[in-house]
């Protein structure tokens, strides 16, 4: 048999094996498009646009505020790691922990073969995001700062994770116990709302002053905030000027012995017995729980 028998014989062979299994020559399919609303891009809270390309199933957190988002949406499953500092809800205390605020470990992280890192802004572990971004993967910056961004935040971790739905549910539910926390206070005048002194450590007098989270929690609360006029973020103060503000109230987010001090019996807040101690974490963390918070402090501003 000559050559070109022989490849008209193979021409006449495949074509025949082509038509048993699919009656016919099939045509090119066309690309399978992606799955769901990937790929997207999202704006974080440094104003980066990150680009999102498959659904994040392992989601490595580092801030408390965001792991309890995670898992306020169901998606704990999906958390591979988080900070020392994540103890909320109790499940996240059993995940990988990759370190703190100072001690952040992009090895711990890199090894976890996250999809995605959710970060808060923090100049301290800036170094860390770096090295993650350079070894491919993911970082998206989320950091609310105010009480609406916080529900912001939840809408936007819900959708770039496939889950909108439930985002827009609960963050209807957190702004529904924000509102029920309002009504307690409406009918109180501004002018008879208790002024709010928070102290944040045991050796100084650090406190909040305007413009920031904390601030917006007490006045959410229906209290004032007595440092709110002597400058704007973290403030450390002296005895003098506390004794100047003499808050009505003065609320701790910690235990300490603050009525050890025999030169602060003039103040009236501890004259009169209202001093408390509230739950840190519910009071300072802007994420879910924040209604708790909200309610938690409205009580002592209001308690009898």
């Amino acid at each position: 048999m000559n050559k070109r028998w022989i490849v008209l014989f193979v021409i006449v062979a495949v074509a025949s094996i082509v038509a048993g299994c699919g009656g016919g020559v099939q045509q090119p399919t066309a690309p399978v498009a992606p799955v769901g609303p990937y790929p997207m891009t999202i704006t974080d809270n440094v104003g980066r646009d990150v680009v999102i390309t498959e659904e994040p199933l392992r989601i490595v957190s580092l801030m408390p505020s965001l792991t309890e988002t995670l898992f306020a949406l169901g998606l704990g499953e999906r958390v591979v790691g988080v900070t020392s500092y994540c103890n909320y809800p109790k499940e996240a205390l059993a995940i990988d922990n990759v370190g703190g605020l100072y001690d952040l470990n992009a090895e711990a992280i890199l090894a976890l073969e996250p999809d995605i890192v959710l970060a808060g802004k923090s100049s301290t572990v800036q170094e860390v995001l770096d090295v993650l971004e350079a070894n491919g993967v993911t970082v998206v910056v989320i950091d609310p700062q105010s009480l609406a961004e916080i529900e912001d935040a939840i809408r936007e971790i819900a959708r770039l994770t496939n889950v909108p739905d439930r985002g827009e549910q609960f963050a209807a539910e957190v702004h529904s116990g924000r509102n029920a926390v309002s009504r307690e206070f409406a009918g109180v005048d501004l002018d008879l709302r208790p002024r709010v002194f928070i102290l944040l450590d045991t050796d100084y007098l650090y406190t909040v002053g305007a413009g920031e989270f904390l601030s917006e929690m007490i006045e959410a609360a229906g209290g004032l905030n007595a440092a709110f006029n002597q400058g704007d973020g973290w403030l450390l103060l002296s005895e003098e000027v506390l004794f100047e503000l003499d808050p009505d109230i003065i609320i701790l987010t910690h235990p300490t012995q603050i009525f050890a001090n025999p030169s602060w019996e003039g103040l009236q807040a501890i004259a009169n017995g209202r001093v408390y101690t509230v739950d840190g974490d519910l009071v300072s963390r802007p994420g879910p729980r924040v209604a708790q918070g909200l309610t938690e402090l409205n009580a002592v501003f209001y308690r009898q």
